[in-house]
């Protein structure tokens, strides 16, 4: 059978309609691109949005239910008992006995970790009295918002907006990975969130602090000597530190506005008591101190190369190094 021949007006439409169908599409995404490309901000970008009062400062407010719930931080009957304490090695009766056993006291604990289990300043809050507890582990943010310390979730550093990875693996012993100060990250931890520091010097600004502070407790693992490089001497004072393990930078520099070693609190922990030369029981203290030898005040570490700076200068003579 022979098929019929398709007539060429056929051919002659169906390019015709053809190319009118190009030239739509082409028109169509062109007018689709400068839609578009007007209309791009209003397209959402995936980003959290800060308000613009919190991105100017960097800081941010967040407010936590507690409830009613106890966080078992009540005091006990008898504070008076040297035996109660809730510190490792008792820093918190020291502290106590280095200010006179006031009551209306002003701490600063970096890093607070846990708000009860070898927390150093909790009793001094069952005494009477308040501070900052700077924590950036939201693992004890629960126990520490029944605290009533002021609540500071916050990674310090010796200036403002480094970016710094912070492992909270190990818990109680969360690190700043690298610093300048600590050249090298710790080796034993996988690497954490990062975050931007800040210096204790802000915080104390922001948030309140009077300039005379009756006590520090400083234990960062690692981090201390960044942390005071960003601390106003002149501005702010503690009456007393304890510090664990402070590098031979963090000793010097203390020892430069005024801080003086005591002695090592407790054999094993490498925890550190300083006295500032304005505490009104500086020369008291140093008295009571000045007949102990140095293995006695310090367990016999200052004849080791790394710690020999310790034992160095002696204070406990008059005038006790004060200035």
């Amino acid at each position: 059978m022979k098929e019929e021949a398709i007539p060429k007006r056929f051919f002659q439409a169906s390019r015709a309609q053809l190319l009118l169908a190009v030239m739509f599409s082409f028109l169509l995404g062109a007018v689709s691109h400068s839609c578009w490309a007007s209309s791009s901000s209003l397209v959402p970008k995936f980003e959290i949005a800060i308000d613009s009062q919190s991105t100017a400062s960097g800081w941010k407010t967040m407010n936590f239910h507690i409830g009613n719930l106890s966080a078992g931080l009540e005091a006990p009957g008898d504070m008076s008992s040297s035996k109660h304490s809730y510190s490792q090695i008792k820093q918190d009766r020291l502290v106590l006995e280095s200010t006179g056993g006031r009551r209306d006291g002003y701490f600063v604990d970096l890093a607070a970790n846990h708000a009860r289990s070898l927390s150093n300043t909790l009793l001094l809050e069952q005494y009477g009295w308040n501070g900052l507890c700077i924590e950036v582990s939201p693992m004890y943010f629960w126990g520490l918002a029944h605290r009533r310390c002021k609540n500071i979730a916050a990674v310090v550093g010796s200036q403002r907006n480094e970016k710094v990875d912070f492992s909270t693996e190990k818990g109680a012993y969360g690190s700043i990975q690298k610093t300048e100060i600590q050249k090298a990250p710790d080796k034993t931890a996988t690497k954490g969130d990062s975050y931007a520091t800040v210096t204790l010097n802000e915080i104390l600004e922001v948030h309140g602090a009077p300039s005379r502070m009756n006590y520090l407790s400083l234990d960062i693992e690692g981090g201390e000597e960044a942390a005071m490089r960003g601390f106003d001497f002149s501005r702010y004072s503690f009456d007393v530190m304890t510090i664990e393990r402070p590098n031979r930078g963090l000793h010097k520099l203390l020892a430069e506005h005024g801080y003086h070693l005591v002695r090592q609190i407790g054999k094993f922990v490498g925890e550190m008591y300083y006295l500032h030369a304005n505490n009104p029981l500086y020369v008291q203290l140093m008295q009571k101190h000045k007949d102990l030898s140095d293995e006695e005040r310090f367990f016999g570490n200052c004849k080791k190369p790394d710690w020999d700076y310790l034992c160095t200068p002696r204070c406990f003579e008059p005038p006790y190094c004060a200035k």
